[in-house]
């Protein structure tokens, strides 16, 4: 915008006089206005960061523009927020070029929300506000498991690829690979040999039959690794009991002997069978008995208790063979049973003594 006028030259007399061949001038006067904003070009503004980039090192240029002529049209920036964005960038006033103003390793900040304001050269200015987002990718969180040991209780049995336990970590860090975990399985012994874990999911199974060996328990460690490049890791301990029926039971004698009244009461014991077990472990020291054979009918006859081992009579016995041989067995309970036997003779008299 420009303002034009004419002026004319004379003194001040009377009357006046006026320059020889010079009698008007023109004067243009060119009015400057501030009257456009400053405006960003190429929004919206986001990079990654490398969370290990160098203190001072050139991040991101934004650039603004204003269509004013001279000082009017000249841009400055600051940046005014947000949050710890101005603790860690700075922005060449000039250029508009963002540096690093302190190192990012170890900050626990994945994410800065730069705000960038660009100002005229009026008085007062006009202004303009861009948000430029800068992702961290720093690896700044070790994966933690929930707990240090686990525990498992397992029969000598178990099922081949059946999940046993699971363990679980977790990785605070916001973003991938570095909160992304995978588990890997390393040691102890022959735990490897006979136990397997799914890196994914974190389930621990078994790989081949327990029953070869005669471990009761079995240390595994497991190791979490994250994303990172070296990843960073944690170890918990997976602690595996096996219950083992290791030892059959044992009778305290082979023959045991008794002696009936041919009349006797039906359910009254005459002779008890013992056996006991070795094995530390319920239900591997519990007994049962049966009767398993026998040279004549006994098994018709009598009634063996399958928890006390006692012997009574199931019928009468009249009119029978007075002298019944049978083998009874004591088991132990368990998954895999171990049994041991005896021979229990028995004669049928009409005397009244037990023998």
């Amino acid at each position: 915008m420009f303002l034009q006028g004419t002026v004319s030259l004379r003194d001040g007399g009377n009357p006046p006089l006026t320059p020889t061949g010079v009698e008007t001038a023109t004067i243009t006067v060119y009015v400057t206005k501030n009257d456009h904003t400053p405006y960003f070009i190429n929004e919206p503004y986001s990079k990654d960061l490398e969370g290990t980039i160098q203190l001072g090192a050139s991040v991101f240029h934004v650039t603004a523009r204003d269509d004013d002529r001279l000082l009017f049209g000249s841009v400055r920036y600051k940046i005014i927020g947000d949050d710890l964005a101005p603790t860690y960038f700075q922005i060449d006033e000039n250029s508009g070029m963002i540096v690093t103003k302190n190192a990012l390793s170890g900050v626990n900040q994945n994410q800065f929300k730069v705000r960038v304001e660009a100002f005229d050269g009026g008085s007062p200015s006009k202004t303009n506000v861009s948000v430029v987002t800068l992702t961290v990718k720093s690896n700044n969180q070790r994966p933690i498991f929930n707990q240090q040991s686990y525990f498992a209780h397992i029969p000598e049995t178990q099922s081949l690829g059946q999940r046993i336990i699971a363990v679980t970590a977790n990785d605070s860090d916001a973003l991938t690979p570095f909160s992304d975990i995978t588990y890997s399985l390393v040691g102890d012994g022959t735990a490897t040999v006979y136990f397997q874990f799914d890196s994914s999911t974190g389930v621990v199974s078994l790989r081949q039959s327990l029953q070869p060996d005669t471990a009761s328990t079995y240390n595994l460690r497991i190791l979490a690794s994250d994303g990172g490049c070296p990843p960073r890791t944690d170890t918990a301990t997976v602690i595996i009991s096996v219950q083992r029926n290791l030892n059959a039971p044992a009778f305290d004698r082979r023959i045991y002997y008794g002696t009936v009244l041919e009349q006797d009461r039906i359910g009254r014991p005459f002779t008890k069978v013992t056996a006991t077990d070795s094995d530390r472990q319920a239900p591997y020291n519990r007994i049962i008995y049966r009767i398993t054979e026998s040279e004549t009918s006994a098994i018709n006859y009598f009634y063996l208790h399958p928890e006390t081992g006692h012997i009574s009579l199931n019928q009468c016995t009249n009119g029978t063979d007075n002298r019944f041989i049978g083998c009874v067995a004591a088991a132990a309970k368990g998954m895999v049973v171990q049994v041991s036997g005896a021979a229990v003779g028995c004669n049928s008299s009409g005397g009244s003594d037990f023998l």
